[in-house]
């Protein structure tokens, strides 16, 4: 696929924060008392890397401020991604199907599987002569 036909698709992806970025609605009470009601803590938490996936933009739109349930029921029609993106997506959406909650220990993990994902994309690339 050349450069010129992934543009309106990259165009059409945007990156949506898991626990929203105006969290309190939804997740409030579950993270004031996961994080001590350590606001800080919290805010640093919905940026980091595990905390975000990436969809079609009328999908983020639609996953706003919602509750996590709500927010897997969308992730799961996410149309318009890659196949590698789609397979991501897929892979979250069955690992969390039965979570009624996004946790602190959710981003953890999360954080630490793209960190692999990337160490192993960056080595494969230098490996094959990429980078």
């Amino acid at each position: 696929v050349s450069n010129h036909e992934k543009q309106p698709i990259i165009q059409a992806m945007t990156i949506e924060h898991i626990l929203p970025q105006k969290w309190e609605a939804y997740y409030g009470s579950q993270w004031r008392k996961e994080c001590h009601n350590n606001v800080n803590l919290i805010n640093e938490y919905v940026e980091h890397l595990g905390n975000k996936i990436v969809l079609a933009r009328e999908r983020n739109i639609r996953a706003a401020e919602r509750d996590f349930p709500s927010k897997l029921r969308i992730y799961k029609d996410n149309k318009k991604a890659s196949s590698k993106l789609t397979i991501e997506l897929e892979n979250f959406v069955e690992t969390h199907k039965n979570s009624k909650k996004w946790t602190k220990k959710n981003i953890d993990k999360r954080t630490e599987e793209m960190i692999d994902v990337i160490i192993e994309y960056i080595r494969t690339g230098i490996e094959g002569g990429i980078a």
